[in-house]
């Protein structure tokens, strides 16, 4: 469920339906027999029953539960929820159960009538890819199978070269598979961290290894990565063995990270600025953030999504919108770029609202770090 309230508001609200679980469940069964988890990063809980004896059972079950939640609850709070559920049944417990409800409750999630799915038996293809993945994302750490390509940042005035953003590729038995298919798997078992990590080292890598240009580069930190303590101690050491580099060094963070603990992503960014890097807010204004925590953490700039980009040239409103942003940006006296620029038009639109700073397909697509340095003038060759 989406809902458009303060972040610690959330919290508060998310913390009385997990309440209202336990009294719901409570009054059917006996406490050892269920289980209740609450997902950290995602607005979402996980429920484990013992003592069911057929999927009809449960089938009710969930089907009174989704009642009781969204209607009964909607009526006590004043607010309208969209609940969405997904559920497995098996007769005996198998380390696959949680893959498996996630699998059904995505299929609930892309399908904006269906309020639950159960899991079936077609999925069990995708599941086993995404089993089979998780692994191979393992052991392409170990083989040294993902690379790094590098999309441009410009100044559209002169179409000079002001930087550019890190991005992983993986060389997967001869096929390149973008980002988009493994990093949500990798979300999943936990293991995103770790490829962060590599890409935090390998950029190092690159400042050192063309050290003649001096060329700002941006990574993207998950949300799942300020949260978790491993992942900073060794994001720390790295950026304490290269201090020297670190104000070359941009970290991207996305708005649903401002949502997770304001007071823990603040001291961990506070962290990482005393090594010079900088923090950008990274698909500004597609997620719901209070604009009050701005001035709290130690932003440099912020990037406008490619989704407002894409319709400024027949959308008034959203022209708008971006222009509010810049002027935004503009008092806080953080850097602005707007990202996706794909069309002549939309780059004169961006100049017009006093955006100067872009990156996208009109510009360059992603490419080798020597085709940037041969961009800028200087061979390595």
């Amino acid at each position: 469920m989406e809902l458009c309230l303060h972040p610690s508001e959330i919290k508060h609200f998310l913390t009385n339906i997990y309440k209202q679980l336990q009294i719901f469940l409570g009054n059917k069964y006996n406490k050892n027999h269920y289980f209740i988890f609450q997902s950290k990063n995602h607005h979402t809980f996980c429920i484990v029953l013992s003592n069911i004896s057929s999927e009809q059972d449960i089938t009710l079950l969930i089907r009174n539960l989704h009642h009781y939640l969204e209607k009964d609850i909607s009526e006590n709070i004043g607010l309208q929820l969209n609940i969405k559920m997904g559920y497995t049944f098996a007769n005996n417990l198998h380390s696959h159960l949680h893959l498996e409800s996630n699998f059904a409750l995505y299929n609930a999630m892309i399908h904006p009538f269906k309020k639950i799915e159960s899991y079936q038996t077609q999925y069990q293809k995708l599941l086993e890819n995404k089993i089979y993945f998780s692994k191979e994302i393992r052991n392409a750490l170990s083989q040294n199978e993902f690379f790094l390509v590098f999309q441009p940042k410009f100044n559209s005035k002169d179409n000079s070269i002001i930087g550019g953003e890190v991005l992983i590729r993986w060389n997967h038995k001869g096929t390149v598979i973008p980002p988009n298919n493994f990093i949500p798997i990798a979300e999943e078992h936990k293991i995103v961290y770790k490829l962060d990590l590599w890409v935090l080292k390998k950029t190092f890598n690159t400042f050192i290894s063309h050290n003649e240009l001096r060329l700002p580069l941006s990574i993207n930190f998950a949300p799942e990565d300020l949260e978790n303590e491993d992942f900073i101690n060794q994001a720390l050491v790295i950026l304490e063995n290269n201090k020297q580099l670190g104000h070359l060094l941009e970290i991207e963070i996305t708005e649903r990270t401002l949502m997770i603990d304001k007071e823990l992503i603040k001291e961990r960014l506070n962290l990482m600025t005393k090594y010079n890097v900088s923090i950008s807010l990274d698909d500004f204004g597609i997620s719901y953030s209070s604009l009050s925590i701005l001035p709290e953490i130690p932003l440099h700039s912020i990037k406008i999504d490619r989704s407002f980009i894409n319709q400024l040239e027949h959308n008034m409103q959203i022209r708008k919108l971006v222009k509010n942003i810049i002027q935004l940006c503009n008092d806080f006296n953080y850097d602005v770029i707007a990202e996706g620029v794909e069309t002549k038009a939309q780059k004169e639109i961006l100049l017009e609202l006093g955006c100067v700073k872009m990156q996208g397909y009109l510009f360059s697509k992603p490419i080798s770090f020597r085709r940037i340095s041969f961009l800028c003038g200087i061979n390595f060759f």
